[in-house]
């Protein structure tokens, strides 16, 4: 288990915790507002038995229906096989499958008239772009921007969006932080990539600067690598543009 949870570690960087008092670890999953707690009997996990899991809805979120936190749970203990290691397994489910079960409180708020949204408007922001990386059969391209203000971000993303190759693309995940102080984060459906680059520009000390990563899926599931390819790309294309 010591080697699951190593790893475990630095997939989800700040996500993952762990707490001393009650010998407990956990994945926050803010995306789909749920905190993932897990123990086990390592004489029993994962030759014999599944570990122990609890959810825990992060704040302003809410379970979809009254069944919805049974069926999850039903979902998760039915990933288990023995002799097998499960908890990334559980982790990626929810953030593949989460909105099904959880919605957040402001979803009551949200106006259900038609609204018109401005397009972006455009910067010109010079927009460094990687060398793409193929990982059995999904590609994968970074794009960095300086960006100071929210309007950069939006008008950089839509820059990136309106390439033509990015048209057929899978998911645009976007990470942005400011000198300010602010930054954010879109996983575009890759759930908790966004969370790793930012992590990843805070690493860095990366400031007033939009990552833009593009994934074209091959149709392989790539697991947990498909995150140190994501922050792979990030990382060398910061690394060899001397702007940054």
């Amino acid at each position: 288990m010591e080697d699951e949870l190593v790893a475990l570690e630095s997939i989800y960087g700040p996500l993952f915790s762990y707490d001393s008092l009650s010998g407990r670890y956990s994945v926050e999953l803010p995306d789909h507002g749920l905190r993932i707690v897990f123990w086990a009997d390592e004489a029993q996990y994962p030759s014999l038995s599944a570990p122990a899991l609890r959810l825990e809805l992060l704040s302003r979120w809410r379970w979809r229906s009254r069944s919805a936190h049974e069926e999850l749970v039903t979902s998760l203990n039915a990933l288990f096989v023995p002799e097998n290691v499960v908890l990334f397994d559980c982790i990626d489910f929810v953030q593949q499958n989460g909105t099904r079960f959880t919605e957040s409180d402001s979803a009551d708020s949200s106006s259900t008239d038609a609204q018109t949204v401005p397009a972006p408007a455009h910067f010109n922001i010079p927009i460094h772009s990687g060398q793409t990386l193929t990982d059995r059969k999904s590609r994968f391209q970074a794009h960095i921007a300086r960006a100071s203000c929210l309007e950069h971000v939006h008008s950089v993303v839509a820059q990136i969006k309106q390439l033509p190759r990015v048209a057929s693309s899978t998911h645009v995940m976007v990470a942005y932080r400011f000198k300010s102080g602010d930054s954010n984060r879109d996983d575009d459906g890759e759930g908790g990539a966004g969370d790793r680059m930012l992590h990843l520009l805070e690493r860095m000390n990366q400031s007033d600067i939009v990552a833009v990563v593009v994934r074209w899926y091959g149709g392989i599931q790539l697991g947990p690598d498909r995150f140190k390819d994501i922050t792979g790309v990030l990382k060398t294309l910061i690394e060899n543009t001397p702007e940054f």
